[in-house]
C-alpha cells in the first residue's frame, strides 16, 4: 500500500486515469521518467491506469532550445523508461503506444489555422496526441468494463520535482490547470471535460476548411479562448469555460 493510499484510508475509491502524450524527448532521461514515478503516479496513489502515447525518434536528439542534454529517444529507450514507470513489482499498471514520428495524415491543410504553417503542422501533431491517448484510455475502458471519473494529463518530458498531493486530497467536480505554465503540460478534469478538451480539438481540425488563415470565422477558433498564447493551450481553457468548472 502507498503512502498516499494508507492517508486515503477510508475514502470511497475511484477510478484515474494518467495520459503522457507527445513526443517523448527528455522523458528517456533517468531523472525525468524516475519523477514521473515516485512524484506523480506514486505519490498519487490510489485506483491509476498509466496511458503512455508516446511518439520516439529514430535518431538521438541533440541540445535544442527545448532541452539541454543529448537525448537517447529510440523507440527502445522509451520502452525502457515506460517499464520503470510499472514498478518492480508491476505493481502500477502502465498501457503504452509508441510511434515512430508523427503519422500522415495528421496535418489538414484545408484548415488554415495558421498563417505560419509550421505552427499549424506543430500544434496539429499535438492535437493528435491528445485524440490518439484519450482513445487508448477509451479502449481499455471498454475491455475492463469501467469509466475513469478523474483523467490527468502531463507532458512526458517534465522533471516532477516535488510529489503531488494524494488521490483523496482533490475534488473530482473540479479542474486544476498548471499555473505559470500552459494548461497542457499539465491539467486534471472530470472525464466529460478531458473527453471535450482531447478529442473535440482535433475532431474539429480534421474536418476544418476555411479559405483565409487565422479569420476569427475559422472552426478552430470557435473552441478556443483568448488567453495564454492561444493553440492547444486555450482550447484546454475552452473546455473548462464551456463546461463551467
Amino acid at each position: 500500500m502507498t503512502v498516499a493510499d494508507t492517508l486515503c484510508a477510508g475514502t470511497p475509491h475511484y477510478h484515474t486515469a494518467l495520459i503522457l502524450a507527445g513526443n517523448a524527448r527528455s522523458f528517456t532521461d533517468a531523472r525525468c521518467y524516475k519523477s514521473i514515478r515516485h512524484n506523480l503516479i506514486d505519490a498519487y496513489g490510489g485506483k491509476l491506469v498509466t496511458f503512455a502515447w508516446l511518439k520516439a525518434s529514430p535518431e538521438t536528439q541533440t541540445p535544442g532550445h527545448r532541452h539541454q542534454y543529448v537525448t537517447n529517444t529510440s523507440i527502445a529507450a522509451v520502452q525502457h523508461a515506460v517499464r520503470y514507470l510499472q514498478g518492480n513489482d508491476h505493481s502500477n499498471i502502465v498501457v503504452s503506444s509508441i510511434v515512430q514520428d508523427t503519422p500522415r495524415g495528421v496535418y489538414n491543410a484545408a484548415c488554415n489555422w495558421y498563417a505560419q504553417k509550421v505552427h499549424e503542422a506543430r500544434y496539429a501533431g499535438q492535437l493528435h496526441a491528445h485524440y490518439e491517448s484519450f482513445a487508448l484510455m477509451e479502449q481499455y475502458e471498454r475491455e475492463h468494463n469501467l469509466t475513469f471519473k478523474v483523467v490527468m494529463k502531463a507532458r512526458p518530458d517534465m522533471v516532477w520535482l516535488a510529489g503531488v498531493q494524494p488521490w483523496c486530497t482533490y475534488s473530482t467536480a473540479l479542474a486544476y490547470l498548471a499555473h505559470q505554465q500552459p494548461s497542457d503540460w499539465f491539467f486534471m478534469l472530470p472525464r466529460r471535460v478531458a473527453a471535450d478538451a482531447m478529442r473535440t480539438p482535433y475532431d474539429t481540425y480534421k474536418s476544418c476548411h476555411a479559405s483565409d488563415p487565422g479569420r476569427l470565422s475559422n472552426p478552430m477558433n470557435a473552441i478556443t479562448v483568448e488567453c495564454c498564447g492561444g493553440g492547444p493551450t486555450a482550447q484546454v481553457y475552452a473546455a473548462v469555460v464551456r463546461a463551467n468548472l
